[in-house]
């Protein structure tokens, strides 16, 4: 006890004899505060590595008072308090037992009172020094304590423009329709009389998620309700308890001005003026005329928004209208909430009644839908064009000239740079006329793998100095042989190096990394100029020594790969640390070093490999891109954009067929068309199919579609349905027909009244005699706008010419006559109502792709059709033996029919049975159709 008074008795002197001047030493006392202590260290541990400073009177760690386990603190006092300063010099950031943590050290009477409840001894030498002044640390702002009710709390944003102005009773009846409301209050941001904000306390967390999801983006009186959950806004708040000291103190000047105007938890948290500026957006190319309302009603589906701002240029300053400028802010409370709006908004296309337009969805009864729909007619009676807008992270004004200046200044350091470049290869040369000329050469040295945004902003740095009369460097063609291509460069290597290091080879013109555009990260290759041809000679012979020796060079490239189909790169590696190795090693990686070619060649060296990796596919999954609108594609152009998407997702969706089953395959000669229109038939298809193919050629003729490449025309791919007598060029026979099967799809439950056939189902398939037809017909008639006009007059013509054979019958069943008026009528229609009944039995243009197959479905579907041809063969055989019978019978009674030697009974079967007259004249039919087919074929020489 005497010692304990005694240790406060040396605090009083110790504050007392800071009063008097000594203010420095003796104002801190011989306590330290140990922070960031392993949770190992012990008691003893701690008094060990302290007392080689000085003497100490007591070292130890604090611990929890339930587990006992160390918090990682500890409080450590010297006998002198020059010990203890010396000691908070030296041993600050140390590390007791040698890991990552590092001790921070602090004086014991600045840290504030034990907050766990502990009585040390040390925290009562603190306590009970008088202080001169009011306490730094202060009253904890209300801002920072956990509102209980804040889970089961509602904020409603808003109210400012309902009409009659909402107050809480109004409040109260809308939100006990979704649960228990038990409280309502109203929080004035302004101090106006005009309230924009509430608070509602609902009896349970569910009640108020429920409000949450029902009641955002609501109309309410004539407003669109913004509501968010008050645990959610209050959670941004509570993170600078655990920020850092230094973060704390860049934003204290700006929370002291939100604390100033705030003092509740919520309206801190609606309120984030510098805590989170993140989640603003810009909008620009807005129409002038748009308004706040109309900003709201499109951003507020996406998240709450916590403000929009709408810059505005009044036209007269004495009236109250004014104009937009073209752009806005609108700032969201989540971040996340701001990224789904701008992917969402941005690109389309914006006009003044976006909030006529909700409160339309919103309206009830046929007075409010009725006043809604004039309130909108009127907005869009006067609204500007929709203009197409862009949407942004907002930058602040700072941000934005920080950015400005960078960018300025890589240019002048680009400048200079390529000056000093110029100046020193004019004097290393000594020929000026072959260094100064344009730079617009560049682009021939770089490859597919090349930097695009580093050449043009060389190209534009040429053409700035080529303005002042300033030398230019001069960029050596790619044929003179100077440049290398460098591949297998290390990501983090740089111009310098690579200069270093193919400067022993001979004197350079330059190096350059490419860079990907996207990430500004380096791709791994690069380029090499040299000055003489014979420099980079040396170095291409150096390189190829070193992938011969070491066995680097790649297997596929030799002709014994070619033959061999299972042979495969090495994944062996040359060793960097051989001699022979170490010239072209960088970064532990060793170089591959190639001539460079010009883009237009490296351009084709691509096409060529990718017509290599196309034939070694044999599920040609290559040609589900084709007839697909991607992004770029003067297909893309010419269809809508909901066209395009359909388009797009049944791309996704067939390529994900093909990665989840490994028996399908995409079929060479097999079309599959979609959004047919319900009218075309099977032979109405092939003839669109034998007419693409003529519009196609003719098109190439007149100049006006460019014709199949070389590869895709010696692609000689034939239809698996091809019997083999046709593929035999020995045989003479009629030309066969391109379209091998033209097949709609049709429905077995719903029959069409006007062909009394299965309803068709809108799609159907084509197989083409070879790849180079289906390609053709894909090309020609994917998209065609001009092909539903077209279908729609064959299928006019098709009705004509069904009703004249029908008219032509002398005797017609009923169901023949109903038919008949069926079509005439349908004719009538077409022809009177004439371009707009055709728009209605189109249903868009047609999609037409490469179809997808099973091996087994084809395998069966050619069975099927080979013994169909079996079987018409072998009654073709029959019919002419039959014939050949009858030629060569020879004259007399017994050789007669029976029908000429049993008259009576022939004449009697027959009519005792009308159904075998019937099967006799087929037959006769069938034996008079096969000896005009066997007379057919004798003419052209067949067998």
């Amino acid at each position: 006890m005497a010692e304990d008074a005694k240790e406060r008795v040396d605090g009083l002197e110790t504050l007392d004899s800071s009063q008097d001047g000594t203010k420095i030493r003796k104002q801190h006392g011989k306590t330290l505060f140990v922070s960031h202590l392993p949770y190992a260290v012990t008691n003893t541990d701690l008094t060990t590595f302290f007392s080689d400073v000085g003497p100490l009177r007591r070292a130890f760690v604090v611990t929890d008072r339930e587990t006992k386990k160390s918090k990682g603190l500890g409080y450590v006092t010297y006998t002198d308090s020059e010990d203890a300063e010396r000691a908070l010099q030296q041993l600050q950031g140390a590390s007791i037992d040698g890991g990552r943590r590092h001790i921070q050290l602090e004086w014991a009477d600045r840290r504030p009172s034990n907050n766990d409840g502990r009585s040390t001894k040390t925290s009562e030498d603190s306590q009970s020094k008088p202080h001169a002044g009011p306490s730094q640390a202060g009253p904890r702002h209300n801002f920072l304590e956990r509102d209980p009710d804040a889970v089961r709390t509602i904020v409603v944003s808003g109210l400012a423009a309902c009409n009659p102005q909402a107050d809480t009773k109004t409040v109260y009846k809308r939100m006990r329709k979704v649960g228990d409301v038990e409280h309502v209050e109203f929080k004035d941001l302004d101090g106006s009389p005009s309230s924009d904000v509430a608070l509602v306390r609902f009896r349970t967390p569910n009640h108020a998620m429920e409000a949450v999801t029902k009641l955002h983006a609501h109309q309410f009186k004539g407003a669109q309700l913004s509501i968010g959950l008050k645990k959610r806004l209050d959670g941004a708040l509570r993170l600078e308890q655990h920020m850092r000291p230094d973060t704390l103190l860049k934003q204290k000047s700006l929370k002291r001005k939100v604390e100033e105007m705030n003092q509740d938890a919520w309206k801190i948290g609606q309120n984030p003026i510098g805590l989170n500026r993140e989640s603003r957006v810009i909008v620009r190319n807005l129409p002038f005329d748009i308004t706040m309302e109309d900003l709201r009603a499109i951003f507020l589906p996406y998240g709450p928004i916590y403000d929009i701002t709408l810059p505005t240029k009044s036209e007269d300053s004495n009236s109250e209208s004014s104009r937009g400028r073209g752009f806005a802010f609108v700032w969201f409370v989540s971040r996340s909430d701001a990224s789904r709006a701008m992917e969402s908004v941005n690109g389309i296309s914006l006009r003044r009644g976006a909030a006529e337009q909700a409160a339309l969805k919103k309206a009830k009864g046929k007075k409010g839908r009725d006043a809604a729909k004039q309130a909108l007619e009127k907005a869009q009676t006067s609204a500007q064009p929709a203009r197409p807008v862009a949407v942004d992270w907002a930058l602040s004004q700072k941000d934005w000239l920080s950015r400005a200046e960078e960018e300025q200044a890589q240019i002048e350091d680009s400048k200079s740079t390529s000056s000093k470049r110029a100046r020193s290869e004019t004097e290393s040369e000594g020929d000026s006329d072959e260094n100064e000329v344009s730079s617009e050469n560049e682009s021939d040295h770089e490859t597919s793998e090349s930097d695009q945004d580093s050449t043009d902003q060389e190209r534009d740095d040429s053409a700035e100095e080529n303005d002042d009369d300033k030398p230019q460097n001069r960029m050596a063609d790619t044929d003179s042989g100077t440049i290398l291509f460098i591949r297998n460069l290390p990501y983090q290597a740089t111009e310098e190096e690579l200069k270093d290091l193919f400067r022993a080879f001979g004197p350079l013109r330059y190096t350059k990394i490419t860079m990907d555009a996207a990430t500004k990260r380096s791709r791994g290759t690069g380029f090499v100029c040299f000055w003489k041809r014979e420099s980079a000679d040396a170095a291409l012979r150096e390189s190829e020594l070193v992938q011969r020796e070491t066995a680097a060079s790649s297997l596929l490239d030799s002709k014994i790969a070619r033959s061999n189909p299972f042979a495969a790169p090495s994944v062996m590696t040359a060793d960097p640390s051989a001699p022979l190795v170490s010239k072209f090693t960088l970064h532990g990686r060793v170089l591959h070093v190639a001539r460079a070619v010009t883009r237009e060649h490296a351009s084709k060296l691509e096409t060529a490999s990718r017509k290599t990796r196309e034939k070694g596919d044999n599920r040609n999954t290559w040609l589900l891109r084709e007839g697909v609108p991607l992004p770029n594609t003067p297909l893309s152009k010419q269809l809508s954009e909901k066209e395009v998407d359909r388009r797009l997702q049944s791309f996704s969706i067939r390529r994900a067929q093909l990665g989840a089953n490994p028996s399908l395959h995409v079929s060479k000669t097999r079309l599959a068309v979609h959004q047919l229109p319900l009218f075309v038939t099977d032979k109405m298809l092939k003839r669109m199919a034998l007419h693409a193919l003529r519009a196609f050629t003719d098109e190439v003729k007149r100049g006006e579609r460019e014709d199949l490449d070389d590869d895709e025309k010696a692609d000689k791919t034939m239809s698996a349905n091809i019997k083999e007598s046709d593929q035999d060029p020995a045989k003479k026979r009629p030309p066969p027909s391109l379209v091998i099967q033209s097949k709609v799809v049709r429905q077995n439950e719903r029959v069409d009244p006007m062909t009394g056939k299965g309803r068709s189902r809108g799609y159907g398939f084509l197989e083409m005699r070879s790849y180079t037809h289906a390609l053709k017909v894909l090309r020609w008639a994917n998209g065609n706008k001009g092909l539903g006009e077209l279908l729609a007059r064959w299928w006019k013509e098709d009705l004509a010419k069904q009703i004249s054979a029908l008219k032509s019958e002398k005797q017609l069943t009923e169901e023949q006559r109903l038919y008949l008026k069926r079509m005439s009528n349908m004719l009538q229609t077409l022809e009177e109502e004439g371009s707009k009944a055709t728009k209605s039995e189109v249903r868009g243009t047609l999609r037409i792709e490469f179809s997808i197959e099973n091996v087994t479905t084809v395998r069966k579907r050619v069975m099927r059709q080979t013994e169909a041809r079996e079987k018409r063969i072998k009654r073709q055989k029959v019919c002419t033996s039959f014939l050949t019978q009858l030629e060569t019978r020879p004259a007399g009674p017994e050789s007669a029919p029976p029908s000429e030697r049993y008259p009576a009974q022939s004449r009697s079967t027959q009519t005792a049975n009308p159904m075998q007259e019937d099967q006799h004249q087929r037959k006769s039919l069938g034996s008079l159709i096969g000896k005009k087919r066997k007379e057919r074929k004798r003419k052209h020489g067949g067998a």
